[in-house]
């Protein structure tokens, strides 16, 4: 199995400056990659304002503030003035838990039931339903 080169590099033994900012490039990459993993899991499919300037009062209110300074001057220079979605991470359970909207929907149940039971707003349900009863309608015709 090839092991990827950078993983065994003793860092005491870099010889010259350019080997090593690559590998504190690398560290720099992962660590940002690593952020916004985090964001995305704790808060991926929710909307935020973005304001359009760093202030004390927005590094103290501001959920998305809590990942540092830098981070939160980054989101207003590139968002400010606008609403956000975060986008849904690695452990997305919109599509699971679209399929079982759409199998609770086929047994019959209310909107409201099925909005109980996943945890999910009363629109998704009505939108898993309608999915349903257009696969049903296009099933008819497949035969």
């Amino acid at each position: 199995m090839n092991k990827p080169q950078y993983l065994f590099t003793n860092l005491s033994s870099l010889k010259d400056n350019e080997e090593l900012n690559f590998y504190a490039q690398m560290l720099q990459d992962l660590q940002e990659e690593a952020l916004i993993w985090r964001v995305s899991y704790e808060y991926g499919g929710q909307r935020f304002y973005i304001p359009n300037k760093v202030t004390e009062k927005n590094l103290k209110a501001h959920p998305l503030a809590k990942y540092g300074t830098e981070f939160f001057t980054w989101l207003v220079d590139n968002y400010g003035g606008n609403t956000l979605t975060i986008p849904l991470g690695m452990n997305n359970t919109y599509k699971r838990t679209q399929t079982q909207a759409e199998i609770l929907a086929s047994r019959g149940f209310t909107y409201n039931q099925i909005a109980r039971q996943l945890g999910i707003h009363y629109s998704s349900a009505r939108r898993a339903k309608r999915r349903n009863s257009q696969k049903t309608q296009s099933d008819l015709f497949d035969s």
